[in-house]
């Protein structure tokens, strides 16, 4: 009883302060406090590395264009007097990397606004420093994904095109620097600067064992030996990433000890070598690809551009932030993929 007394003299006390006419509003502010579930909480779903791009700026600021240097001659044995051979290993692709705008707005309604002015600051404060960056990282992923999901298709896609209409054309169009798709057969194979063909799709092969270290010797063995024969290190980071739907297949063949489906206790060679990227983005339910992250580049300008007004004709809050992203293939020869959509 003497608990409950305490209770209602405190609740007593709060109320004299208050004035009758704004009772209700200091009780809903005292009631009021937003949360965040941490069950929704985002986590990065790939290794993905956005930077800041690098190499020559033409245009102004609307894109970057630059060459890789593929080749890495290797030192020569010479005799005295022997004439040396001299070798140009800037044999690359111009590529091109288009900035392109993105921006997302969130407004707080008239209620939040006006009833609950004492919590501005703190919803501010969730929304720039939680929802706009979490927002950006999903967008990010959005990105990556999409050159995934379409990285089969002949004609090109969105996602690979990188000109900007009366500025630059690439001759590449909306496919890989090489006029390819970044997955593509057997039967639309790629030439290297001497004229070696290489395939880096394998059908709609499924996500088996066999089926995997078919892929993991295209991509560790064959493709990485390609421009001018310098060898090219596909095993760095590397990972298996596909939809949901196939996350138990993949993990059991990269976290299984000994091979799966094999009475015969043959050691998995396969066991702990890839990275399992179970990602949501990646919306064909069959198809995976391996790969790793240094073929593609990621650009943000890293400064992310948060606007805050209040509209005076309905009392609403409106906040905006606006980034540029960018996204280009610099090098094939780190992806195999399997049962993406060649259209």
């Amino acid at each position: 009883m003497a608990q409950r007394s305490d209770v209602a003299l405190v609740l007593k006390n709060e109320a004299i302060k208050v004035i009758p006419e704004i009772q209700s509003e200091y009780y809903k502010k005292k009631a009021y406090k937003p949360f965040y579930t941490q069950f929704c909480a985002i986590k990065k779903i790939t290794d993905m590395e956005w930077t800041a791009a690098k190499g020559k700026r033409a245009g102004g600021s609307a894109y970057n264009i630059s060459t890789s240097f593929i080749g890495v001659p290797e030192f020569q044995e010479v005799g005295e007097e022997q004439p040396l051979s001299f070798q140009d290993p800037t044999l690359g692709y111009p590529i091109y990397l288009k900035k392109k705008k993105f921006a997302l707005g969130v407004e707080l309604t008239v209620e939040v606004n006006r009833d609950f002015k004492a919590l501005q600051k703190e919803l501010k404060t969730w929304i720039t420093d939680i929802n706009f960056p979490e927002s950006l990282m999903l967008t990010k992923e959005r990105l990556a994904a999409g050159l995934i999901n379409t990285g089969g298709f002949t004609a090109g896609s969105p996602y690979f095109d990188n000109s900007i209409a009366g500025v630059i054309s690439p001759s590449y169009g909306a496919l890989v620097y090489d006029a390819i798709p970044l997955f593509n057969l057997s039967t639309n194979t790629r030439l290297n600067k001497v004229n070696t063909a290489y395939y880096n799709h394998v059908g709609s092969l499924a996500l088996t064992f066999d089926n995997l270290v078919t892929a993991d010797t295209l991509v560790m063995s064959t493709n990485a030996y390609t421009e001018n024969n310098t060898p090219f290190n596909n095993n760095l980071d590397p990972f298996i990433m596909f939809n949901p739907a196939q996350r138990l297949a993949g993990f059991r063949i990269i976290n299984s000890t000994l091979i799966p489906e094999n009475n015969n206790n043959d050691v998995n060679p396969l066991a702990g070598s890839y990275k399992v990227v179970s990602n949501p983005y990646i919306t064909n339910t069959s198809a995976w690809c391996i790969g790793n992250k240094y073929g593609i580049y990621f650009y943000d300008n890293d400064d992310i551009q948060i606007k805050t007004w209040e509209v005076p004709e309905t009392d609403l809050l409106r906040m905006k932030a606006v980034i540029e992203l960018a996204v280009a293939v610099y090098d094939w020869r780190p992806f195999v993929a399997a049962g993406f959509t060649q259209s």
